[in-house]
């Protein structure tokens, strides 16, 4: 007699985010939001960053690697976006701790 075992490994994978810094805000796209999302403090307060480097070091800090990014020129002022990316074995862990708008999230019907 023989017995089979079968196990379901989760494998790890990557995940991607869009990052959208327009002056001193930040919004994300990720899969589970509806649309861009602004991130917020523990108030509900639009988070504010310096610069550039602050806001890949916020999201680095999260475990995110930075891959690439663009300029888009519009009007005077520049918007940034950068692209990241985060090896996970269960795609909503990585976004875990991700200040995003509940509001944004997409319902499950």
């Amino acid at each position: 007699m023989c017995a089979s075992v079968s196990v379901s490994a989760q494998v790890e994978h990557n995940v991607y985010i869009c990052i959208h810094q327009y002056g001193k805000s930040v919004e994300v796209k990720t899969p589970l939001t509806q649309k861009a999302s602004t991130l917020i403090d523990e108030n509900g307060k639009p988070l504010k960053f310096g610069n550039e480097s602050d806001v890949l070091s916020f999201f680095g800090d999260m475990g995110w690697e930075y891959k690439g990014s663009y300029e888009v020129q519009i009007l005077s002022s520049p918007d940034l976006w950068f692209v990241m990316e985060k090896r996970v074995r269960v795609e909503e862990d990585a976004f875990n701790g991700i200040p995003i708008n509940p509001k944004d999230l997409k319902k499950n019907d």
